[in-house]
């Protein structure tokens, strides 16, 4: 019970970490699946001697700790645009989910209509993540199927749907292009193509405005005209702060959106990063307002999402009733060990 109590107290450490500091959910994932590993290896040492009354303990904080590993390291290989490496993680992701609910649920610790808060928050980190996979790999998956609409109905059966919600916002607020661009110059190997690359392949790295292609665009099927391209990426490179270094400027996602008015092309530009490497960029006809509240709303909106603020926000509100001290209170040792 000891090991299991100090396990426990780490995870509430790093759930609290995070709650605190929003932004570690996405630029320090690797150093939190250090702790991860550190907290399974600690558990591992002593499966031989559990005895089979704790064994439903044990299994529950390792499924717990496995579904997070999976869950950064999804967000790791969704933000650097690797394809196969984010489905695979997602796809474990979800099998572990399912054999949690499934062990919680054999132990009658829940009910269909009652469901522990910390699945919960583990699925709304799950959905924010799938929903970040389909955006970004959207007109991949597109070519992929037999037309668009499978492609939609598949969006549409997830719990947030980004590419509906763009897609809206584009018609509604009359926008030429909404779009996300990637940077794929912060990598050290060349950058051969949006979507699944075989292991080996070799080529030339993309160069100048080529080197932040467009991954996403509405309205659908459509795609940014090569002078908004230029448009863009030069605003990126001059005023975010580029670098090939692979590291994250913080302050860049903090910021507000960049505004632009170009008077030869009579189009306005809000351009924003959103991660390490993904910009968001609407295009205008005509002259806009930087104060425009529909359009900044919005951008706040998926900025949240694609940061996994609404993920950070509800760990917040749940961490008091699955994050509690370790007590010799029945009640809180069932919450702590979930069952």
């Amino acid at each position: 019970m000891r090991i299991f109590t100090a396990s426990r107290g780490q995870l509430i450490s790093l759930y609290r970490k995070i709650a605190e500091n929003p932004l570690l959910i996405i630029t320090s994932c690797s150093s939190l699946i250090i702790s991860l590993k550190s907290i399974l290896n600690q558990l591992s040492t002593t499966e031989n001697e559990l005895t089979k009354a704790f064994l439903h303990i044990s299994q529950s904080i390792k499924l717990e700790v496995v579904i997070l590993h999976e869950l950064l390291s999804a967000q790791i290989a969704i933000s650097d645009l690797m394809f196969l490496e984010s489905l695979l993680s997602l796809n474990r992701a979800k099998d572990n989910l399912d054999k949690l609910r499934k062990l919680l649920n054999s132990k009658g610790s829940t009910s269909p209509s009652k469901q522990l808060p910390l699945v919960a928050w583990l699925e709304c980190f799950y959905a924010h993540l799938l929903s970040k996979y389909t955006l970004y790999w959207f007109e991949i998956l597109v070519r992929s199927a037999s037309n668009l609409q499978e492609i939609e109905e598949t969006a549409n059966s997830e719990n947030l749907n980004l590419v509906a919600n763009i897609t809206r916002f584009q018609r509604e607020s009359n926008a030429l292009n909404i779009s996300l661009l990637f940077d794929t110059t912060c990598q050290s190997f060349p950058f051969l193509g949006h979507g699944y690359v075989l292991r080996g392949s070799v080529g030339d790295a993309p160069k100048g405005i080529e080197s932040i292609p467009p991954i996403f665009n509405a309205p659908l099927g459509s795609s940014l005209s090569p002078v908004d391209i230029y448009t863009i990426v030069m605003q990126i490179n001059s005023t975010l702060h580029l670098s090939g270094d692979d590291k994250i400027d913080v302050s860049d996602i903090l910021k507000q959106p960049r505004y632009v008015y170009d008077e030869k092309l009579n189009h306005t530009y809000y351009i924003k990063k959103l991660e390490c490497r993904v910009f968001l960029a609407l295009v205008y006809e005509g002259l806009k307002s930087h104060k425009d509240k529909l359009i900044n709303e919005f951008i706040s909106m998926l900025t949240d999402t694609i940061c996994l603020h609404k993920v950070v926000n509800l760990l917040k509100q749940h961490r008091q009733q699955f994050s509690s001290s370790p007590s010799t209170d029945r009640r809180s040792l069932r919450s702590l060990f979930f069952h």
